[in-house]
């Protein structure tokens, strides 16, 4: 079996797992009929994970920090394809990279959006992070959370919900034009999660993609400091 190549590198620092429980159906139209939405305790979950990406590079060369480093946020659901394979779907991902979001759109078929970004982080453990979109009504979108020194690796309790919702490896993508499902995947060492202290945050991405906006706190609050990212080539689903 032939060995894979890792194309991309990256890393990314101070992620925010903010989740939802979700209704199946609520969110079935919006992922394509070759998935099936992987459930928790009988419920889809909807997060949204704003993070600094770093050093973002092809394996072979160096980082340009001017295009290599930015602040990300995603709306994300989960999903598993007809063999089984768990993965992630992401229904939009905003930065203000436009090189990079062409790149991501034409080549990983992803739903990469332009916002403007502000990343704070007035002492290593307190951050805030504000998205605005200038090409939509969508209002200004902020978090701010705190880190908790203690950790956990959410790995070691694989039937935990920590695990269901982050230990992900695979995602999965869609060419609307040519009917064409497509998996990729990333390597990482597992997860150093803590539970942070949740100061603001915002909900509007859901009504940007068409979904019902949660009404309640997050269901799942989680951070991680960093981790160091390997990017493998997509595939097509057959």
């Amino acid at each position: 079996m032939s060995k894979k190549i890792c194309i991309m590198k990256q890393e990314w620092h101070n992620l925010l797992f903010l989740h939802w429980s979700i209704p199946i159906d609520s969110i079935r139209k919006f992922i394509p009929s070759q998935l099936e939405i992987d459930t928790f305790s009988n419920c889809a979950w909807v997060g949204i994970i704003p993070f600094q990406m770093r050093r973002l590079r092809p394996s072979f060369a160096f980082s340009l920090p001017v295009i290599s480093n930015f602040t990300e946020i995603n709306l994300r659901t989960y999903v598993k394809d007809r063999y089984n394979r768990k993965g992630v779907w992401f229904f939009s991902l905003d930065t203000q990279n436009p090189f990079g979001n062409w790149i991501a759109q034409n080549f990983f078929h992803l739903n990469y959006r332009f916002a403007q970004t502000e990343f704070l982080a007035t002492s290593s453990q307190s951050n805030t992070c504000r998205f605005t979109f200038p090409n939509s009504k969508l209002p200004e979108q902020t978090f701010s959370w705190q880190h908790s020194e203690s950790t956990f690796m959410p790995s070691h309790k694989p039937d935990s919900l920590e695990c269901f919702l982050t230990e992900r490896y695979r995602l999965f993508s869609y060419n609307q034009k040519k009917d064409t499902l497509f998996t990729g995947t990333l390597s990482h060492k597992p997860y150093q999660l803590n539970r942070p202290r949740l100061l603001e945050y915002s909900t509007d991405l859901f009504a940007s993609n068409g979904l019902p906006v949660p009404n309640t706190h997050p269901q799942s609050i989680l951070a991680c400091k960093q981790t160091q990212v390997k990017v493998f080539p997509l595939e097509t689903v057959i």
